[in-house]
């Protein structure tokens, strides 16, 4: 499933990969900044990814102190569902495109969280808030620097406003 969803096989892995130490002190050496703001579309699913690779390699500590921003958290509040990257994508008309490889959806969401940026100048409040569907529950694990709130489909509220959908 994940060859045909991503096209990595495992020649392509042996050919160009690299072994998971060294992507986590890669990873390491990338976050090491002071303010260092880590922005993904759906971040819960790639920080559970990234914690534990780093953990691996006995290096998850890298983690804390790191501001979170999830691109999927601030769609969900501004367009209606379905709220897949590629929709997001196709609903900002960006140039971008989701195909389940790293780079490409980087690049996405980055032109995503820009775009979002020129339509409102709100990223800022949604920096370590994550919103999920309240029909799952909060997204395990937790991660402890993160605040969780529940975020239907149908609000009009921002999620970081206050009083806006409290657990």
């Amino acid at each position: 499933f994940i060859v045909r969803l991503t096209g990595i096989t495992d020649e392509l892995l042996a050919h160009e990969g690299v072994k998971s130490a060294e992507a986590a002190e890669r990873l390491v050496g990338m976050l090491s900044g002071p303010g260092t703001l880590l922005a993904a579309y759906n971040a819960q699913f790639d920080l559970c990814f990234i914690y534990y690779l780093l953990k691996e390699a006995g290096m998850e500590g890298a983690l804390r102190g790191l501001k979170f921003l999830d691109a999927l958290t601030v769609y969900r509040d501004r367009r209606p569902y379905p709220h897949k990257l590629e929709n997001a994508v196709e609903a900002y008309g960006l140039a971008g495109q989701n195909t389940h490889r790293a780079v490409d959806d980087a690049a996405a969401a980055a032109e995503l969280l820009e775009a979002m940026s020129r339509e409102k100048d709100d990223l800022v409040n949604y920096v370590n808030l994550f919103g999920y569907n309240p029909k799952f529950g909060v997204p395990k694990p937790r991660i402890g620097s993160i605040t969780y709130r529940p975020q239907p489909f149908d609000s009009d509220t921002p999620l970081y406003e206050e009083g806006a959908r409290v657990p």
